[in-house]
Parts: C-alpha cells; structure tokens; sequence
C-alpha cells in the first residue's frame, strides 16, 4: 500500500486539528527530563546511567506515534493526507489498532539490537522501561519480535530513522547493561520518562498547535518544573535539636539515632512508646538531608486517622528545616476531605514560587520532597498496579519513615519488607520504627539471619543495614520503669469498677476488640453512670461513626485525655484498636479485651502516658477483662471448642496468639514498663510444646501465613502485563467493606445528609468538589457480610460510594440487606448492625 512521502505526521491536537509533529513532542520530553536531572541531580550515578542515556530514553517514548495505528486518529490527518478512503475500505480502526506505547517498545528494542547497543535481553528491559510511559508495562519481557504488516514497514523504517536521529542528538549514548528484569534501576528511569512525558504534554507550557525550537522547548521545560516546585530547595544548616522540636533537649535515643543513622540503608529504631521514636527519625532525617544524603521525607503510619495526626508536626518540622520548600502533603486516599487541616501549613513560604496544587492527587503527591501519610501510598510503587514506577521514582532517595511496622499482618508485613529492599536499591534511607517488634520480624525486615528470641535481647535498640554492611547496635539508656498493676475481673466486676474509679475522678480508657462489643458495653457504662448522682461522662469512638461524627469525637476526646487536656472530672472513654497507635491520650487506669501480646502492650502506651500529679490512682492500673474459660480449660479443647471459647475475637485475632498470649498473662500482677516488653513479646511468639487443639490452631496459622506470603509476591510481580485497572490489587487483606452514604431523605436527585445540607447528584453525575466533600464526610463503612449482594448506585458509584442509607426513626433502609440483619442509627452509637429473628 502506497503512503505519502514525507508523511505529515502529528503528535498532539488542538481543536481536533492534527498540531505538533512529533519529534518536537520527543524533543520536549527529552527537555523536561533534562531540567528534571538539575533538581535530581544524584540520579545518575544512583542508576549508572548517563544523562545523556536519559534524554535518549526519554525522548523515544513516543516514537510509536509515527504509525497508522495512532496517526489515524485524526480523520482530518486522513483527510488532508488523502487516505481517508483507504480507511475505511481497508478497515484500519480494526487493522491497526496497536496502542502507541507497545509500538514504541517494539522499535526501540529493535534499534537496539539492530546497532549492537545491547544484547537482547538489556534490550527488552530498557525498551519496556519506555514502552510503559502510560503506566502499564506495555508487552511480556519474553514477547516474541512482532511481525509487522506491508504498510508498516514503511513506517517501522521512519522510527527507526527517527530513533537513529536522536541517538545521534544525544551524542551517540550507550546503555548500561541491566542484571535481570527486575533490576530497580529500570523502574526508577521508567518513572523519570512518564513524568517527563506528563510535564511535556501540558499544554500550559508546550501549546499543541506552536512549532519551537529546542532553545525555546529547554526554556519552557525550566519555567514548568520551576513552576510546579519539584526537587529538594536548601536545606538550613545547623540547627540545633532544640530550634526544630520548640526548645526541647533530645532524649538519649534521639540523639544516638542521628549518629547511628549516617548513611542510606535500612534502620530500625526499637523503643518503648513514649521515648520520641517520632523525633528521633526526623532529627536523623534533618541530618541525612543536611549533608545532601537525600532528597525529601516521606513518613508513612497505617492508618488515615494515624497520618492526619501527624500531619501538622510533620509541617512544623518542615518549614524549619526546608522553609523554601512547597508545604508538606497530606497522601492517603481521603486527604481531599482534610481541607481545614491542609490549609494550616498553606500557603507555602513567601518567596517560593512554587505552586503546590500541582501535588493534589495521590499519584502526584509522593513528588513533593516531604509528604505524610499511610503505608499504603508507597507499598503501591512494589505492587503491579498501573504507575507503580512513577512511584519508585517519586521515593527513590528520599527518607522513607515507616512508623508501628509491628501492625501489619502476613500480606501486608511481606510487602513491607519488599518495599524496603527495593528502596534500598532506589538510594533511600529507610527508617522502621517500633515499640514491640520481634526479633525474627526485626532480621527479616534487615535480610539477616533470623536471630533468637530471648529476653536478653537489648532495648531499646537502634540497628541497621547499608548494602552488605551491618551496622553496629546502639542500645541507648531507656525511661525509667513504671509498675503497672495488672488486675484480672470478670466483664460485670469491671464495669463496676470503672464507674466507681471514674466517679472518683479517674481518666478511664475501656478498649474493645470489635465495634459491636464497644457499643454494648458503652450503653452498659452510660446506664450504670446515669444512676449515680453527678455520674462521670461516658463516650464511644469507633470507626463505624460515619466521618463528620468521628471528627467531632475525636477532637472531644483528644482535649480532655490529651497532654493537655482538663481532668477536673472523671470520665470514660470507650473505644476499639483506633486508640491503640499514634494517639496521645493519657488513661490514668485501662481496662482491655484479650488480645494479642504487642496489642496490649500497644494499649499500656496509653496509661500514665505523660508525667502527671494529682491522679486520683496510686499507681497505673491495667484491667485484662477475664475470660469465660480460663487457660487450664482451653488446654483440654480442641480447635473448634477453642474459637467458641474466645468468642468473638478469634475472628479478630489468631486464635493461636490469643492462647499464647493468655497463658503469659493470667498469673500476671505486676509488669514493669518498659523493661519487661522485650520478654513478654519473646515469650508469646517463641516455639514451644503446646496441647493438640493449640497446636491444630497453629498449623491452621502457618498454612495461612503461606498463602498470605504467596499471595503477596505474585502481586509485586510487576510484568504482569494483562492486569487491567479494574483487577485492583490491594495493599492489605481485610474483610470487605461498602461505603454508603447516611441520609435523613432521597427524592430523586436529591440526598438530605445525616450531618445537614443536601447534596444534589445533577443527571451527567457531575457534582461540585464541595458536594463531593460533603458526600463524603457523611458517609460509613459496613461489613460487606451485612449485605447479601454488592450495592450499585449509578450516581453515586463515580464517587467510589455504594449506595445511600437512610437513617431516621428506627431501622435504616439498606439496599441488599442479608435477611436476618438489621442496620440502626443512633448518635452516641454509630452505625449498629444487630441479628434479628426472621
């Protein structure tokens, strides 16, 4: 088949007008990653790569556009170039339709071992770094070389001039050799070249329809990277402890840890809660970013609640080391609901140009040099999910803190500890922290061999990796011991006595293992608080509170069991796990469910947290709710009767740990904190002879944690070119929920919301930012086993909610409730899911 020569060919449109040909959109790009490498200028040499390698690599990504499969596009381009009848007699929307990137791939990979500039298999992978521009790996590393129709010969011929033309720009570069397909320094480069293309395809600075040259592309590529305030600003130099942390000296660990901490590499802080972890990573982060060892922070926690919290002092942290620097991100999926809490730390300094709304999505806000939020944002650059190497790029060389790294189960742990191996290669310096980390999780997360639990183990304890090097263990002096009371009641004998303890002015914190135990024994407490004369205040905080409720609780909450929070009166506060990490509050007596050992000792971070005169308790006391069955009993069991003993929290919990767990702590007294965490998490999870019903639970356990681990690598088996964005792998195993939206009425398209003010949902399902908020903040999560089907709503579903319950007088209109449940609202309670007769 005859095409013209030359082939007028187009990269970009204006107006649905052929504009921009396309060797000046791989000339912009190439300028983009140009002006990119000025504010990453330690990537090179991170990735062995030229910079010259870089434009070249850059600049080929959309080669693949020089094809009918792409130029056909434009029925004006087949139109002026006289093929529009060859179009569709010849079917080409079906005969070529190949997408442009998997094009590019193809050509670069032959122009490569066409000219000897790589043997066959570095050729695949730099090939495929550039044929994944648009996220997704765009054919298998093992794809056979494709057979290319007549009339694609002709233009196969034209990209392959073209990629011989930019190689000759760009100094004739050569390209490293790569060890395998899942070399790290791929998918760095591979991020690079997509955000390259993203900047060099905006029209803002690059207009579709103006021809430039290279001088004025090289000029319009700073102002854009300029404009958007990417890279690492100066760093102030010198501070002391006390100028970053409002005046305070730093405690022993914080000061060893910046010594400890010099260099990339994986490290792990092991202290008790209380003693600064926090601090301590950010003032070795200062210190690493000071001496230009890295290139921003990142500080990952496990929860969204957990991430706003330290959002605010992470951004003090922020403006007096960087002040230059675009305001710290908030980076979770629900961050666009924190308006009032972004708008604390913006604008950004006065002086820097920057403008940070380029930040706003999760996928662009790991590009900001600092950035809080949860694990989850920077698990998804291992996972195989589109953009994953946009990620990678976006962390690599950067701190990377992860905070309660002891919280995560099988899957997610596993995936942890392969992102902090791929960091490690990406340049960064990962810092773990924990207050109850076991030994064995501590050598995995360090690829050492597994050390043995014991109660001689030292803590706290700072150590670490940097490549093949371990680093010498600094154990610095720990807080003195308290000595907690440790009491063991029957559930009546307990609620009792926090009422009476509360009722003398006792700070009470109740923690519940499931919501519905919560709730249940929230109203049992406000019943037997009410019959007293001037009864203590009796609260409930759950995660089933929908979030403009949960915001307000909190908040309460947080002032009167905060540091500083008023305590004229006693009170009780009843919660679930959500209190259990990174929340200041301060109990003078707990009271706890079963639960794991480093739960539990998660909870005891709350009890006489802070340094207090005046409690009206002589000492810390723990309350470990008994159990129905004592430990002797449960030894006689076997497995079934074991989970009906524990109840419901052997759905919570491994039912095995559990038992590990109350063996350990049923003669307990006393516990002295935190010199006894070490052993009591050793003596939990050491091997040891266990009765046949326990030792079928731990079989049932092991063979768990296999398939979560097996499960776990194939997702971070990044080539697995079919997956689509609808098969979304996730970053932690956990029960499926719906969201739905709480309303007072629907008519129609219009939505009365629980917390007032209507949301109106427009025929085109095209909402304003502001409604969208508002739909979220009034909506809650509910077990996905309440509802016998997957709720579907049309105008809601673009916004990621399910369906829309209304919530009056008695139960609320659930679509696809399982017949048997019932759904009800109340203020105080929540969302309560009760079991009903049919």
């Amino acid at each position: 088949m005859d095409l013209p020569r030359p082939l007028n060919d187009w990269s970009k449109t204006h107006d649905g007008v052929p504009g921009i040909p396309v060797r000046q959109h791989l000339l912009a790009v190439a300028c983009v990653a140009e002006a990119l490498l000025r504010r990453y200028p330690r990537l090179c040499d991170r990735c062995h790569i030229t910079s010259q390698a870089l434009f070249f690599l850059a600049a080929s990504h959309d080669v693949g556009k020089l094809s009918l499969d792409f130029l056909q596009k434009s029925s004006v381009w087949l139109e002026r170039q006289g093929l529009a009848e060859k179009a569709a007699q010849g079917s080409w929307k079906t005969v070529y339709a190949r997408p442009h990137p998997r094009i590019s791939c193809d050509s670069l990979q032959k122009f490569l071992v066409d000219n000897r500039l790589a043997n066959k298999k570095t050729a695949a992978c730099w090939a495929a770094v550039v044929g994944a521009h648009h996220g997704r790996i765009s054919k298998a590393y093992s794809s056979a070389p494709l057979i290319l129709k007549e009339a694609e010969r002709l233009l196969e011929e034209e990209r392959q001039t073209c990629l011989h033309e930019l190689w000759e720009h760009f100094g004739r570069p050569s390209l490293p050799e790569v060890s395998g397909k899942d070399d790290p320094v791929l998918w760095c480069v591979a991020g690079l070249v997509t955000l390259a293309d993203w900047l060099g395809s905006d029209e803002h600075f690059f207009p579709p329809d103006m021809l430039l040259d290279e001088d004025a592309l090289r000029r319009r590529a700073e102002e854009a990277v300029e404009t958007i305030g990417l890279g690492l600003p100066v760093v102030a130099q010198g501070l002391a402890f006390a100028e970053i942390f409002a005046g305070r000296s730093p405690y022993p660990l914080q000061a060893e840890a910046a010594a400890a901490i010099d260099r990339p590499g994986i490290h792990i802080i092991e202290a008790p809660m209380g003693m600064g972890k926090t601090e301590a990573a950010l003032w070795a982060a200062y210190h690493l970013l000071a001496r230009g060892q890295a290139d921003g922070i990142f500080f990952a926690l496990p929860t969204q609640a957990t991430s706003n919290r330290m959002f605010l002092r992470f951004a003090d942290f922020v403006r007096r080391v960087c002040p230059q620097a675009v305001p710290a991100q908030l980076i979770h999926g629900n961050s666009w609901l924190q308006d009032e809490l972004k708008a604390l730390v913006c604008p950004a300094t006065p002086g820097s140009g920057a403008d940070p709304c380029w930040f706003n999505t999760t996928r662009r806000s790991l590009f900001a040099p600092f950035g809080v939020g949860t694990v989850d944002q920077a698990l998804l650059a291992v996972l195989a999910v589109r953009h994953f190497a946009l990620r990678r790029f976006a962390l690599a060389g950067k701190v990377v803190v992860i905070d309660e790294v002891h919280t995560y189960d099988m899957y997610t742990g596993t995936l942890v500890r392969y992102l902090c191996r791929e960091l490690e290669h990406l340049g960064c310096t990962v810092i773990i922290l924990s207050a109850t980390l076991t030994e064995e999780a501590r050598c995995s997360l360090l690829s050492l061999p597994a050390g043995e639990e014991g109660r001689d183990v030292p803590y706290p304890r700072i150590s670490g990796r940097a490549g093949s090097d371990v680093l010498p263990e600094r154990c610095p002096p720990s807080l003195p011991d308290k000595v907690v009371h440790v009491a063991h009641p029957g559930r009546e004998e307990a609620l009792a006595q926090a009422v009476e303890l509360a009722g003398q002015g006792a700070q009470i914190l109740w923690v519940c293992n499931t919501v519905a135990r919560a709730q249940e024994d929230f109203m049992e407490l406000r019943q037997r608080a009410a019959a007293r004369e001037k009864g203590p205040d009796v609260g409930l905080l759950h995660s089933r509170f929908p979030f403009y409720r949960r915001e307000s609780l909190e908040r309460a909450w947080m002032a009167r069991l905060g540091p500083e929070g008023e305590r004229t009166e006693g009170s009780i506060l009843v919660s679930t796990q959500i209190v259990e990490q990174s929340v200041d509050l301060d109990a003078d007596v707990l009271f706890s469910e079963l639960a794991p050992t480093d739960m539990l000792l998660q909870r005891l971070g709350r009890l006489w947290r802070h340094p207090r005169s005046g409690r009206p308790v002589e000492a810390p006391l723990f309350c470990l709710l008994r159990e129905g069955v004592s430990c002797e009993d449960l030894r006689q069991m076997d497995a079934a009767a074991i989970r009906a003993g524990l109840g419901e929290k052997a759905f919570v919990y491994s039912p095995y740990v559990l038992l590990r767990t109350l063996e350990l702590w049923e003669p307990l007294e006393e516990l002295a904190l935190p010199s006894g965490i070490r052993g009591l998490m050793a003596a939990t999870y050491a091997e040891k002879d266990v009765p046949p019903g326990w030792e079928a639970l731990y079989a049932e356990d092991y063979g768990q944690d296999l398939a979560d681990r097996r499960l776990a690598d194939m997702g971070t088996d990044i080539w697995q070119v079919a997956l689509d964005d609808a098969a979304a792998l996730k970053t932690r195993l956990s029960a499926e929920d719906a969201l739905m939206v709480l309303a007072r009425a629907r008519e129609g398209d219009r939505i009365a919301l629980l917390e007032g003010g209507d949301a109106v949902m427009p025929p085109d399902g095209r909402i304003s930012l502001a409604a969208a908020r508002r739909l979220h903040r009034n909506t809650v999560r509910i077990p996905a086993s309440c509802l016998s089907g997957k709720p579907q709503d049309g105008q809601l579903a673009p916004y990621h909610i399910d369906g829309c319950l209304l919530a009056g007088e008695g139960a609320m209109v659930a679509p696809l409730l399982r017949p048997g449940r019932a759904l009800y609202w109340d203020e105080d309670l929540g969302v309560v899911i009760r079991k009903e007769e049919r």
